[in-house]
């Protein structure tokens, strides 16, 4: 079963009427009907019903079938509710650059993924014990302002984190520098000039 449960239909065949058995509580079994075939036959049709699992963990149990003395069991299981939260989802860097590190909970493994190229990921940061990735952030030649963002994806969840990186104002006065400094020429001023008598 996935982890939002749901409910499945079982026929046993037996030659004497059965019983059945689940000692859990998310997990419960019904006779829905009972059938007689023409060889003799009963055809017992269970109802397997399994509640949602909210916990981070797969989960398991069997179901008991009785019929006289012999018993056999059927093993039922159910996946984890799987999780994903980042400690943060917003990120300002200057435009010179920097290095962000994301803290994040996951129950399984998950893929990361940028949608801009000078927001690197560092695979070869990745921690299992406290999964904390690390993202280079290139410095920003531009005088304008840049956004980014960096996605988290386990199975159907998705995070995602927006990288706002500032405009390179140093940028705009070195061009004005450079600007008035073509326009400058060398000349010679003849009021400053000295003579020789």
């Amino acid at each position: 079963f996935s982890n939002t449960g749901g409910a499945q239909m079982i026929t046993i065949k037996s030659n004497i009427e059965i019983t059945v058995l689940s000692d859990l509580p998310w997990c419960n079994v019904t006779i829905e009907d009972v059938t007689i075939g023409s060889d003799g036959y009963f055809f017992t049709q269970l109802v397997v019903t399994v509640k949602a699992n909210s916990e981070p963990a797969n989960r398991s149990t069997s179901i008991t079938i009785n019929a006289g003395g012999i018993s056999k069991t059927i093993n039922v299981s159910q996946s984890r509710n799987d999780k994903l939260s980042l400690s943060k989802s917003n990120y300002e860097v200057s435009h010179i650059g920097d290095t962000i590190e994301i803290e994040l909970k996951a129950t399984g493994i998950y893929e990361v993924s940028t949608d801009v190229s000078w927001i690197i990921h560092q695979e070869d940061s990745r921690s299992l014990s406290d999964k904390t990735e690390s993202f280079i952030i290139r410095p920003n030649s531009a005088t304008s302002p840049r956004e980014g963002s960096i996605s988290f994806k386990l199975n159907d969840i998705s995070e995602n984190v927006k990288v706002k990186q500032e405009a390179n104002n140093n940028s705009s006065m070195l061009t004005d520098a450079m600007t008035m400094a073509s326009a400058m020429t060398i000349g010679w001023n003849m009021g400053n000039s000295l003579e020789s008598t």
